[in-house]
Formats: C-alpha cells, structure tokens, sequence
C-alpha cells in the first residue's frame, strides 16, 4: 500500500513539472515573439527635425535626430544671441558637428561666440580662406578650444547616426569666387532627403552635377538666399524638390529673392517658406514623410541686416584703401571717397575689410 502511495505521489510530482515546463516554454516563446516585433519597430526611424533659423539676412541651420546636433551656419555676429537662444530652446547642450559653408559673416559671424556658449565637438570648412579679422578670429577659437578640424570636400560622407547619413557634393575644387566655395550638403532620412547649398553658384551647380552627384532632394534650401547668381534652371530641376526654404532678412539691401528665383519656383509649384515671411520653419521627417511648421520671433521682424533691432546699422568704406569703419570712426574717408553698406557682409562681399581702429 506504501508502494501505491509513492507511485501516485511520484506521477503527481512528473505531471506538475511537466505542466511547469510547458508553461515555460509558452512565456519563452511569447517574449521571442515580443522581441523580433520590437526588433522590427526598432527599424523605425527616430524623427529628424531641421531648423531653418530666422537670422535676418544669413543663414542658419539645425538638425537634430536621436540625440545629435548638426548645426549649418550662425548667421551674422550680431545675431549670436538670438541662436544661441534659439538653440537652447530646442535643447541643445552640445553641438555635434558644425559645417560653417564659407567665410562670408552673414554664414559665420555668430560661430564664434556660439563656440564659446556651447561645446562644439567638430567643425567642417572648406579649404577656402579669407582675410577678414572675423575669419582669423574663427581660426583662433577653433584652436583654443580644441575643436576637431575637418576639411570639407565633394565625396566626403559622414553617418551623423545609425539612420542619418550626410554627402558633401560640393566644393570639388577652389573657386576664386568665395560663395562658389560653399559646401553642399545632402542629408538622407529614410526616404527623405534634404539639400543644404550656403551660398553655391551656377558654377557651382554645373561642376555638381557634372561629376554626377544625385541632387534630388525633398526639401531644398535654396541658394544664396534667392539670388539669380545660383538656382538654375537646369540644378532646380535635377533637385525637384517638394518644399523651398528661403533665409533672407526682410527689406534687404539686395532685393533677395530675386524676381527670376521666385518665378522659377512658382513654375515648378513647390511649396515655398521664407524666414522673413514665416520667421524660422520647422520640418519634421519619419523617415517617409514631412510635416511642416513655423514659428515667428519679434526680434528679427523688422531685420534688414542681420541686426536684432529696428535700428539699421550703416558701414562706411574708403573706395581708397578698400577698408570699412563705423559711422563714429575717427578715420572716415572724405565724403567724395565713401561708400554705405547697410551690413558688415554686404561691405566684405563687396572686398572691403574692417578698420583695424574702430574694429566694427
């Protein structure tokens, strides 16, 4: 009878664990199943953001995905204070890369006090230089800081993220002319994809497309802020971009966008943003597809140089020495020699440098 009850305990004692290996493998099987789905959601790709920052007449430019900060342009130096707040709104801490297109101010003025605001872990510029006090200075900062150096050219390619990957297209050489120099950038997100172009010109744009580079881009910031000098027909149309960002400061002394741009653009029917109309433009990518907004900031409203007020700043320039001075400089030209710029890029653009005395 003993026996009986120690065989029956035993085949108790076999189903229970029969049972509570079953069991097991049910809750093994189920958290396959819940990883591979994860997996599978993990493909999904985290939203880019880009920034087109209102910086009156200039450029500026942030993209941010996953943590990463890729920053395009600061603007003139006058508008500083104005991205580095912008940015510390959206969150940065850290700026991850800096691509400074070319060393005109209007593109670079601000990188210098954003550098000493924010740590800046790399900066890409092309190997064109310039011999303004702004450009030296940049130099300067960027070797006190420590700041990573990278050479920007046609070819180089950079994974900012696991599902973020940026093509420099352009310069493939040296141009005489300062703005044909700018880098040209394609950012790919999933199966968006966005054209960054600084100040590029035709020339620009035919030796792209010459060397074969794929342009076509979902969102294209137009070049130049709207000259005629750039956007051709023939580059727009190898774009074919779906949205158009404009960055120009309302009331410019250069009439940017030019009439014939904003003429090419309607034909094409794209949808176009410009900051001095809709202040800065926010698109958001998925990766498949975009959602637009804007945002407007009072300061920049009246901006007709890159200034953070009303208040329009004039340059004086020698036609003589080619040399550019505050409207207070002691050292001011006779008035038959002077020359008025409205901004310090307009006076640069123009091939003057800054007094040394009056430092503008």
């Amino acid at each position: 009878m003993k026996k009986l009850r120690y065989f029956a305990l035993l085949l108790c004692m076999i189903f229970s664990f029969t049972a509570c290996s079953a069991e097991a493998v049910d809750f093994s099987t189920t958290t396959t199943s819940n990883s591979y789905a994860s997996s599978g959601t993990n493909t999904k790709l985290s939203d880019l953001k880009v920034h087109y920052i209102d910086v009156g007449q200039g450029d500026s430019e942030l993209l941010q995905s996953n943590g990463v900060n890729i920053l395009i342009d600061t603007g003139e130096s006058d508008q500083a204070d104005n991205l580095i707040r912008y940015l510390e709104n959206a969150g940065v801490q850290t700026i991850d890369y800096l691509f400074l297109t070319h060393p005109h101010t209007d593109h670079m003025g601000g990188a210098v006090k954003l550098m000493e605001h924010f740590p800046v872990k790399q900066v890409y510029l092309t190997n064109r230089t310039h011999t303004t006090v702004s450009y030296r200075k940049l130099i300067q900062t960027i070797k006190n800081k420590n700041i990573k150096r990278v050479q920007a050219k046609a070819g180089v390619t950079i994974n900012f993220t696991k599902k973020l990957r940026g093509e420099i297209v352009a310069p493939n050489q040296t141009y005489d002319d300062i703005n044909a120099s700018s880098i040209v950038l394609k950012v790919t997100h999933g199966s968006n994809s966005f054209l960054f172009t600084g100040d590029a010109t035709i020339e620009t744009e035919q030796d792209i497309l010459k060397d074969g580079y794929d342009v076509s881009a979902d969102v294209y910031k137009v070049a130049h802020h709207g000259s005629s000098t750039s956007n051709s027909s023939e580059f727009l149309n190898a774009v074919n971009p779906s949205i158009c960002v404009i960055e120009v400061g309302k009331n410019n002394s250069y009439g940017h966008p030019h009439r014939e741009i904003k003429e090419l653009l309607n034909k094409m029917k794209v949808d176009v943003y410009r900051t001095d109309l809709n202040g800065s433009i926010i698109i958001t990518s998925n990766g498949k597809k975009l959602s637009v907004s804007t945002k407007k900031t009072s300061s920049n409203r009246n901006d007709t140089s890159g200034t953070t007020t009303s208040k329009k700043v004039t340059y004086i320039g020698n036609k003589n020495s080619k040399i550019y001075h505050k409207t207070t400089c002691s050292a001011l030209p006779d008035k038959k020699n002077q020359v008025k710029f409205q901004s310090k890029s307009s006076a640069e653009k123009s091939g003057y440098r800054p007094c040394s005395r009056c430092k503008p």
